[in-house]
């Protein structure tokens, strides 16, 4: 699981820039959202009203286990910052958009075979700073539609091992809107294929993360997402 979690902060870390616990939204604080349960095979969150079933035989995460998941997190993108990040950050200068790991899930025993990626769902709440907030979406003014800064297939993080393979296209889930957002990253171990699919609730960003070790699963993993059901329209 340790080397599930690394692989899938680094990417995310590499990806956003973003890290959890930091606020840049100073003037309308936003509650705080709780991170929700899971019953059986049933991910449940109050706060945004919804729930998602994992793939059989999947298993979360504990609530000890995340808020480690997150504190790495922290630590990873202070670093990104040199000998300096850490004074920086305690100082107040240094800031990062506020960011919770609600759920992260992979097989009971996961297959990483030389060469191949094991299978793991993410699921993280990040607060949308005020521009992405706005009314002056890219298409149609949602706030989703200014979520990803590159909207093209061509190299997003100016690397030829990261390469975003679909570019952000819109769905409906549960009821919601969606986009959906497919990236492949080169490792000497294997690449890595992942999903994102990015809603807007709540003045929340929620973020689904599937990652895979080949297309084929990624395909498979992603049809989890017909399982999102939110009982109302969040605004």
């Amino acid at each position: 699981m340790k080397k599930l979690v690394t692989l899938i902060t680094a990417v995310t870390i590499i990806v956003t820039g973003l890290a959890s616990g930091q606020s840049v939204n100073k003037e309308k604080p936003l509650p705080e959202p709780d991170r929700g349960s899971v019953s059986g095979q049933t991910y449940k969150n109050g706060f945004f009203g919804f729930t998602y079933e994992l793939p059989q035989g999947w298993s979360p995460l504990s609530a000890d286990e995340l808020k480690k998941f997150d504190e790495e997190k922290t630590r990873q993108s202070i670093e990104r910052y040199g000998p300096n990040g850490r004074r920086l950050f305690e100082s107040g200068v240094l800031t990062f958009s506020a960011e919770w790991t609600l759920l992260h899930a992979a097989p009971p025993t996961p297959e990483s075979k030389p060469g191949r990626f094991a299978p793991v769902i993410v699921l993280i709440v990040e607060e949308g700073n005020p521009l992405q907030r706005g009314s002056s979406g890219l298409t149609k003014g949602k706030p989703i539609d200014n979520y990803f800064p590159f909207s093209s297939v061509a190299d997003p993080l100016q690397s030829p091992d990261h390469r975003m393979e679909q570019r952000p296209t819109p769905l409906s889930l549960g009821g919601r809107d969606f986009v959906r957002a497919d990236f492949r990253i080169k490792k000497k171990g294997g690449d890595i294929w992942e999903a994102w699919f990015v809603t807007f609730a709540k003045g929340y960003f929620l973020r689904l993360e599937i990652g895979a070790g080949s297309r084929e699963e990624l395909d498979g993993l992603a049809e989890s997402t017909k399982s999102l059901s939110f009982s109302s329209q969040q605004e």
